[in-house]
């Protein structure tokens, strides 16, 4: 059920909206994310992987809407690598078709393999602040405001849009996102809507500041 705030309609996207939707998110994720590989992987592959991450199981990708224009969304999941490995098993061939692209390109095959192993990186991570990190599961994945809209608080709304449907998964306690250390915007955002930070760890040529909310 979509979730209006004024005149910002936030709806959790499925398979039945339009392709557009996703095209969308991709786009206003290479405009406003810089950093990492998914930019540079092409308007194609991200909007496929959005609607693989919005079918799939306990994850989700909300829209921000306003008279239908996209103007910001988020994504996350209860289960990182329940998540990473159910889109793997349905939308390998995806995959595949990447590599064989970015395999002359030993930076980017590198950094495809480093996105792949994402979710086993906290396995090996031991500076936490808090002592629960290691065993947190549920992640933002992304999130994006379109710059024309920032400061009217619909990247906050957006936020509490996931929390909500966390509690619904039946997941509590604490959760987590990661944003590159030198990034001072999204640094501050998520300061500012309550999170903590906990450790840093590298990923590529990236070293990702990893915040901890607790719900």
């Amino acid at each position: 059920m979509p979730i209006k705030y004024a005149e910002i309609e936030i709806v959790q996207l499925t398979r039945a909206h339009p392709k557009e939707y996703f095209t969308e998110i991709a786009a206003l994720h290479i405009k406003q994310i810089h950093h990492g590989l998914l930019p540079l992987l092409g308007l194609k592959f991200l909007s496929r992987l959005y609607y693989e991450l919005a079918i799939t199981p306990n994850t989700g990708v909300w829209a921000a809407l306003k008279s239908n224009e996209l103007i910001g969304f988020i994504s996350g999941c209860a289960d990182v690598r329940k998540s990473y490995f159910a889109i793997l098993s349905r939308a390998w061939p995806l995959f595949l078709s990447l590599t064989s692209q970015v395999i002359l390109r030993p930076g980017l095959l590198w950094k495809m393999i480093s996105i792949l192993c994402y979710p086993f990186k906290y396995s090996y991570e031991t500076m936490h602040s808090n002592k629960a990190c290691s065993s947190i599961k549920s992640e933002i994945l992304a999130i994006a405001v379109n710059p024309d809209f920032e400061g009217r608080g619909i990247g906050r709304k957006l936020v509490q849009t996931f929390e909500e449907e966390l509690l619904q998964w039946n997941n509590r306690g604490y959760y987590r996102v990661a944003t590159n250390v030198l990034d001072i915007k999204s640094n501050s955002f998520y300061r500012k809507v309550g999170f903590l930070s906990c450790h840093q760890i590298k990923h590529n040529d990236l070293i990702l500041q990893v915040y901890l909310k607790d719900i």
